[in-house]
């Protein structure tokens, strides 16, 4: 027999040999048996552990002639994580080690090492699965680090262990680092910022897309502690802000910004203001969005709740509308994109019947001293309801008498105190506040 003892672990197996002499037998038959199969079994001298205990393997030759080795099979312990950390409290840019260990368990160990802020629910890769048991990581930014060290063997079987590290203040004087937004339009810009509290600094801004690899430079070390950054594409972005001491010293801090091609309605109307029986024109547009656009226009009055559909959905995008009487109207436009998504636009609009027009009149323009004349206020066109003022003097005088203010009476008689040639005014004024006037020359006798 090769051996005359084997000791193995539970499951795994040795293969012993039997020598048969002399060596030009006529018969080598070896046949092999085992005192206890419960704890070890054999087949053409590949013995098999089975459980915990001592079994005697015996080769017998043809001839009678035996050989023994004693099989000593022992129960793996548990797989055991023993692995440990460099430091569960660091200065921020430090670095942390992770060391991998194990015991127990079935053959040789690999390690795996990731990482994640404590507020947050993605880990970080710092290592797959390797045999390598150093793993070093640096954290990107002062706060709590939850670490996790596995460890699997032979077997697969596998065992964390956890840890918490605190990223403390560094070292170097504190520098703030910010961007003026974390979500913008496309075409929109924002602004990232640094401030070093003491100390000379220099730095540089680098922003790209977050899907890809290569940083853009918005502008190198220098001792401006800004840059404008105009993203040109509607995705998502970094952005890595760093300060350099004099000593070179670099401190680096990310920012994740989003853009958005958010649909713009940039509808416009012609006027505000219109004269009954005359059209105002709506230019529908709009930027951003997906694809192409489509234009709906509704109006109504602005006392009434039931909207008229002037055009529906559709790529025409000049729309007339002739409203029907005097008064306050408001427009409605819709801008629908490829995926469905709608922005509305407003406007308020004013329809006259027309040019204010004073047709006021007098009974009479030459009277006897004692007499009056009356004036009737009349007046059409402009906006809802008049009212009238009426003003007198004499000819060669500058300055005007009221008669009346401005209210709904429209008639008013007026009794001059002396001979000459007199002048009235009488105003109307309409709902929107347009005033109109007329003039007459009187001769009192």
């Amino acid at each position: 027999m090769n051996q005359t003892s084997v000791s193995l672990q539970k499951g795994s197996t040795a293969t012993l040999t039997a020598t048969v002499s002399p060596s030009n037998a006529t018969d080598k038959t070896v046949t092999w048996t085992s005192s206890n199969t419960s704890v070890a079994t054999v087949s053409n001298g590949t013995v098999k552990a089975v459980a915990k205990g001592t079994a005697t393997i015996t080769a017998t030759s043809a001839n009678g002639k035996t050989a023994t080795a004693t099989v000593t099979v022992t129960e793996s312990s548990a797989l055991a994580n023993n692995s440990t950390l460099s430091a569960i409290s660091i200065a921020f840019g430090d670095t942390v080690t992770a060391t991998g260990k194990a015991s127990g368990g079935t053959g040789s160990y690999q390690y795996q090492v990731v990482y994640k802020k404590s507020s947050d629910s993605k880990w970080t890769t710092a290592q797959a699965y390797k045999a390598n048991s150093t793993v070093t990581f640096k954290p990107a930014s002062m706060t709590k680090y939850d670490v996790c060290v596995k460890v699997k063997n032979s077997a697969g079987t596998e065992v964390k262990k956890f840890f918490t590290v605190t990223v403390g203040s560094s070292p170097y004087p504190t520098v703030a680092m910010s961007i003026s937004a974390t979500q913008i339009n496309l075409g929109e810009t924002v602004t990232a910022k640094a401030t070093a509290s003491s100390g000379t600094y220099k730095f540089a801004f680098l922003y790209k897309q977050k899907a890809q690899s290569n940083w853009t430079t918005a502008k190198d070390f220098s001792s401006a502690t800004s840059a404008v950054i105009k993203p040109a594409k509607a995705t998502t972005y970094n952005i890595c802000i760093k300060a350099k001491d004099s000593s070179g010293n670099i401190q680096k801090k990310y920012f994740e910004l989003t853009v958005v091609n958010k649909l713009t309605n940039t509808s416009k109307i012609s006027s505000t203001t219109l004269t009954i029986g005359k059209p105002i024109t709506i230019n529908c547009s709009a930027t951003g969005g997906t694809g192409y656009y489509n234009y709906a226009v509704l109006y109504k009055k602005a006392s009434q709740s039931n909207w008229t559909t002037v055009q529906g959905f559709k790529s025409n995008d000049i729309v007339k509308i002739t409203p029907a009487s005097a008064s306050t109207y408001e427009i409605c436009v819709k801008v629908k994109d490829t995926n469905g998504t709608i922005e509305k636009k407003f406007f308020s609009i004013k329809t006259t019947s027309g040019e204010l027009t004073n047709n006021s009149k007098i009974s009479a323009t030459s009277i006897t001293l004692g007499n009056s004349v009356t004036l009737t206020g009349a007046a059409s066109g402009g906006s809802g309801s008049y009212k009238y003022a009426v003003y007198y003097k004499s000819s060669s005088a500058s300055t005007w008498n009221t008669k009346q203010e401005f209210n709904a009476n429209n008639s008013t008689s007026i009794k001059f105190s002396g001979k000459g040639s007199k002048e009235v005014c009488i105003k109307v004024k309409d709902s929107a506040g347009t005033v109109a006037k007329k003039y007459f020359t009187v001769t009192v006798k």
